[in-house]
C-alpha cells in the first residue's frame, strides 16, 4: 500500500511538471521591432538595388490588425500603433531600430508599415491618401523617398525584421553633351539649363504613387562655370531631382566659341524635346552640337 502510494506522488509531480512546461512553452518570446533598408529601382535590366544612406533617419506609420484580416480588405478597421516614429541606424546590430525601442505586438495581430525619408520632410498619413507631403518643393534639395507597401506581417513569420524597399519619389535628371566641331574650332559651356519645369507639388503614395498639383514653374540651371566639350560625351554636373511629369521644355545652352581667328562670346543655343519624367526613373538626355553650330537633343535614356 505504502509502495503504491509513491508511485502514485511521483506520478502527480510528473503531470505537474508537465503541465508547467506547457504553460512555458506557450508563451511567446518577446521580439523587438527592427527594419532592414534598402534603396530600389527598376532598370531595363530589372530591380537594381543600393544601400540606404545610414546617416538619414526616416519616419514610419504602422497598423494593426487582427491575423485572420488584410489591410486590403479591412484597412478601416486597422488600429495605429506607431505614429510618424523616427527609425535611426543602430551600428550595432547593422539594423535601423525605431526611437522608442518597441517590441513586435503579439502573434494574434498582424501589422503593416508605411515609410517615408528623409524623417526632418513634412509629412503625413491617411488610409486613403497613404503617405502624403503637402507643397513639396525640389529647393528643399532633399532625394524624397516612400516604402513600398509592406502589408500584414506577423512577428513569428518575420523574424522581428521589417525590410523596407525604399523608391525614389522624384526623377533624377541629368545632361550629357558633346560637340562634332572640326578640330580648330572649341566650344566653352557656361551655362546649361532646362526651363518652364514645375517645381512644387503634392505627393501621395496610396491608392498609387502619384503628384498633383504642380506649380511655381522656374528655369532649373544645370550648370554654371567654364566646361570645354569635345566629341566625347560629358556630364554636366552631378544631375538634380525632378518633380515627376510630363512635358516639353527649352533646354538652353550659354557658351564661348573659340577658332583661330575668331572668338564669338556668350553664343545662346536652344532645343526642345519631350520629356516623360517617372517616379523613381534616371532620365539622361545626351545634348550635342553639330557640324552646323545646331543644338539638339541626340538621345535620351530613362532607367
Amino acid at each position: 500500500m505504502k509502495y503504491r502510494f509513491v508511485i502514485y506522488v511521483m506520478l502527480l509531480a510528473f503531470s505537474s511538471t508537465s503541465c508547467i512546461s506547457n504553460r512555458v512553452e506557450s508563451v511567446e518570446p518577446c521580439i523587438d521591432l527592427v527594419f532592414d533598408v534598402v534603396v530600389t529601382a527598376s532598370t531595363k535590366n530589372g530591380e537594381a538595388v543600393t544601400e540606404y544612406p545610414v546617416d538619414v533617419p526616416f519616419g514610419v506609420w504602422s497598423y494593426s490588425l487582427p491575423a485572420d484580416k488584410t489591410w486590403s480588405s479591412d484597412s478601416e478597421e486597422a488600429l495605429p500603433v506607431q505614429v510618424q516614429e523616427k527609425v535611426e541606424y543602430d551600428s550595432s546590430s547593422n539594423l535601423w531600430k525605431p526611437q522608442s525601442n518597441m517590441e513586435w505586438l503579439d502573434s494574434e495581430n498582424d501589422m503593416s508599415f508605411f515609410a517615408y525619408s528623409p524623417y526632418s520632410v513634412a509629412c503625413s498619413f491617411s488610409k486613403e491618401h497613404g503617405l502624403a507631403v503637402a507643397d513639396f518643393s525640389i529647393d528643399e534639395g532633399c532625394d524624397l523617398m516612400f516604402s513600398e507597401s509592406v502589408y500584414d506581417l506577423n512577428k513569428m513569420t518575420s523574424n522581428g525584421i521589417v525590410s523596407i524597399p525604399f523608391v525614389r519619389a522624384l526623377t533624377k535628371v541629368e545632361l550629357q553633351i558633346r560637340s562634332s566641331l572640326p578640330d580648330g574650332t572649341i566650344i566653352k559651356v557656361k551655362q546649361l539649363r532646362i526651363k518652364d519645369i514645375a517645381t512644387k507639388a503634392d505627393f501621395f503614395s496610396l491608392p498609387y504613387a502619384r503628384w498633383e498639383n504642380l506649380e511655381e514653374r522656374c528655369d532649373i540651371l544645370f550648370y554654371d562655370g567654364e566646361m570645354e566639350i569635345d566629341n566625347e560625351p560629358l556630364l554636366v554636373g552631378e544631375g538634380r531631382y525632378m518633380i515627376p511629369q510630363m512635358t516639353m521644355p527649352v533646354i538652353e545652352m550659354v557658351c564661348d566659341i573659340m577658332s583661330d581667328e575668331h572668338v564669338l562670346h556668350d553664343q545662346l543655343f536652344q532645343t526642345r524635346g519631350r520629356m516623360n519624367w517617372g517616379i523613381g526613373k534616371t532620365c539622361t538626355y545626351n545634348l550635342k552640337v553639330t557640324t552646323d553650330l545646331e543644338f539638339i537633343i541626340e538621345s535620351s535614356l530613362y532607367e
